[in-house]
């Protein structure tokens, strides 16, 4: 992700809504620790934040890295607005006022494609996701912008979902975005659950020790 410049589309809507967010993000300092715990900024970027003047300044920097020097990091900045109580912020930037009939998406390339698997999840893992879908929405619902980009880098869902999901926030906040992604999940093929728990650890073993422990007695229950 460092030394990478944002994606073209989501670089536009920051470049869009970068007055409005200089002058209403006062403090930062929150996002930077944040985004660092994240993996999206490094020491050396956290440092160079750190060392700008308080205040706008701060916010400039920030924004000038996250845009030109952390890759696709966009979903986790939106997910650290929303952590830190900024969730309408983070909705004003992900609208697209001027692209209301015609949504526009990046494209995901041909392996991308391939490597996205569509379909239901093998019936008892099934019924395992199912009967955690409150405590999964309940868990997600707080790192969206996290889950979303570890799960796309990892060809789990693709574009679209990101999109629908993101709907899914603008409309029913993070509960609305976590339920959708919960769904989307489960549809993700046959054999995604062991899957989603590689991508959950170490950072959400919360998640992964539950659905690992459901697993282990489906095993027990298999023999």
């Amino acid at each position: 992700m460092p030394g990478m410049k944002m994606q073209q589309e989501d670089f536009n809507k920051i470049r869009r809504n970068y007055e409005y967010i200089t002058n209403s993000l006062v403090n930062c300092e929150g996002l930077v620790e944040y985004l660092f715990s994240k993996e999206v900024l490094d020491y050396d970027q956290q440092t160079t934040i750190e060392e700008a003047r308080k205040g706008k300044p701060r916010v400039k920097k920030l924004l000038e890295i996250l845009m030109t020097e952390c890759g696709d990091c966009y979903d986790v900045f939106l997910g650290a607005l929303r952590e830190k109580k900024l969730g309408e912020m983070a909705n004003v930037i992900d609208s697209d006022p001027e692209q209301k009939e015609v949504k526009t998406e990046r494209p995901i390339t041909r392996s991308q494609r391939a490597k996205v698997e569509k379909g239901a999840m093998e019936e008892d893992h099934l019924d395992i996701w199912s009967s955690e879908h409150d405590f999964l929405v309940a868990e997600f619902k707080n790192h969206l912008g996290d889950l979303i980009m570890k799960l796309f880098c990892k060809m789990i869902i693709d574009s679209d979902d990101k999109e629908k999901i993101r709907r899914e926030i603008r409309d029913n906040y993070n509960v609305g975005g976590a339920t959708c992604l919960v769904e989307i999940l489960a549809n993700r093929g046959e054999h995604v659950l062991p899957r989603i728990i590689k991508v959950l650890k170490p950072t959400y073993n919360k998640i992964a020790n539950r659905l690992e422990d459901r697993l282990a007695e489906l095993k027990l229950e298999r023999l």
